[in-house]
């Protein structure tokens, strides 16, 4: 066998490695379920409904504040 012949085959056998590595990385990746919750108590779904409705009123917070920022500096320029 020649040189080239040698460096032929040890390049295929490193992408073949190569390639048995992604698929083992990939495997490990498997998607995880999303959490169920499971409310045994009328103290936990209320906590539950607080915690949403709390998050709702702080997204539409923070966009009537973002859009209060964006009046304020369009009227600077302006000024």
């Amino acid at each position: 066998m020649d040189w080239n012949s040698i460096a032929l085959v040890l390049l295929l056998a490193l992408c073949i490695l190569g390639l048995a590595l992604i698929a083992l990385v990939d495997e490990e990746e498997e998607p995880q379920e999303p959490e169920t919750f499971d409310f045994s108590t009328k103290e936990e779904l209320a906590l539950a409904e607080f915690l949403e409705t709390r998050q709702a009123i702080n997204e539409d917070f923070l966009v009537a504040q973002k859009k209060l920022l964006e009046n304020l500096n369009h009227e600077r320029r302006n000024f």
